[in-house]
């Protein structure tokens, strides 16, 4: 799903980056691409964001969109691979914790009734030798909820 203009400016970019031996600056670029990407990717089967990387009651959100009436909580990860190895997202139950508080705080701003939500994960993998390869889970959490 990304064009082939991506690639133009994706690797050299990397590799100069790379080259430099920073991994802060590395893994920086890394996940401020992965956000664009996750964007786009999301744009293109549907989904509507309403918000970026927002702070709500101390914690943070990646992303938060709409799927037809469904509000989706998405996190965001990116990371650089020399070769494909099969990686997922790891949330644990602590990050698992600040994810639903802070969607329970959007959530009570939004005073509604009720209101569909899940939490969803796009994944960005940066491969050396090839386009990004983005992996989408949805509903991480289990079932869909209301509040």
């Amino acid at each position: 799903m990304i064009v082939s203009m991506e690639r133009i400016f994706l690797l050299p970019l990397l590799r100069l980056l790379l080259l430099k031996q920073d991994p802060l600056s590395v893994q920086l670029w890394v996940e401020k691409r992965a956000a664009k990407l996750a964007t786009s990717f999301l744009r293109k089967i549907g989904f509507i964001i309403l918000l970026r990387n927002i702070t709500i009651e101390g914690y943070k959100l990646d992303l938060v969109c709409r799927e037809k009436q469904t509000l989706v909580f998405v996190v965001v990860k990116g990371r650089y691979l020399a070769i494909f190895e099969e990686w997922h997202i790891r949330i644990d139950q602590k990050e698992k914790s600040r994810l639903i508080a802070a969607a329970y705080g959007y959530l009570k701003l939004l005073k509604k009734a009720s209101v569909p939500f899940r939490f969803d994960t796009v994944e960005i993998l940066f491969l050396e030798k090839s386009f990004p390869k983005v992996i989408h889970t949805r509903n991480v959490f289990g079932k869909e909820n209301e509040l």
